[in-house]
């Protein structure tokens, strides 16, 4: 199976990869922002994972969508939507889980990310999805991420993309996931 984005290239920032890459073979992302100029923070992300890979990378499409957390949480701050998209990419040669976690946050760092707040706003918000044929549970990561099966802003794109992706490490497929994910968010889908 070639993986390819569902849109063309030039929409958002997305560029076909190798034609022998598959699903199963990249790692996924989950990119994230709403502060400042949210739409230009996640290009050059997705162009620094790209130059991080070596090789281009498969995008879902951009969605609008709420914030995350509850609202009545003492944690939780008032904040514009959020730009989200998930992204696969081949696994940097050099770098394992751990590693390419310190890169993406790094990268975070780079553009602006100050962390203050569970729940706040953010220039860019990197998770680590899924990897390839491996599972990871570390005190700093675990993966498949623990958290994806409740998050609509995470299913939804990576539906688009990899529709019939089983993560290693869960026994369902990402459109499963999403007929089962109880989170009520609305997403709307740009471009």
């Amino acid at each position: 199976m070639t993986v390819a984005p569902s849109a063309p290239p030039a929409a958002h920032g997305a560029a076909r990869a190798a034609p022998h890459e598959t699903h199963e073979s990249l790692v996924w992302l989950g990119l994230g922002a709403n502060l400042g100029a949210p739409l230009d923070t996640l290009a050059e992300a997705r162009a620094a994972l790209a130059a991080l890979a070596g090789a281009p990378l498969v995008a879902s499409p951009l969605y609008r969508t709420p914030p995350w957390g509850d609202p009545a949480s003492p944690d939780f701050v008032p904040q514009p939507d959020f730009i989200n998209q998930v992204v696969g990419l081949r696994p940097p040669r050099a770098l394992d889980p751990e590693g390419l976690l310190r890169a993406t946050l790094a990268l975070e760092e780079r553009l602006g990310r100050r962390r203050a707040r569970r729940w706040g706003p953010r220039t860019l918000d990197i998770d680590l999805l899924a990897w390839p044929g491996l599972t990871w549970d570390s005190p700093t990561l675990s993966l498949p991420h623990p958290r994806l099966h409740a998050r609509r802003f995470v299913l939804e794109p990576w539906r688009a993309v990899a529709p019939h992706l089983r993560p290693c490490g869960l026994n369902a497929t990402i459109t499963e996931l999403l007929t089962c994910c109880t989170d009520p968010s609305a997403l709307t889908r740009l471009g």
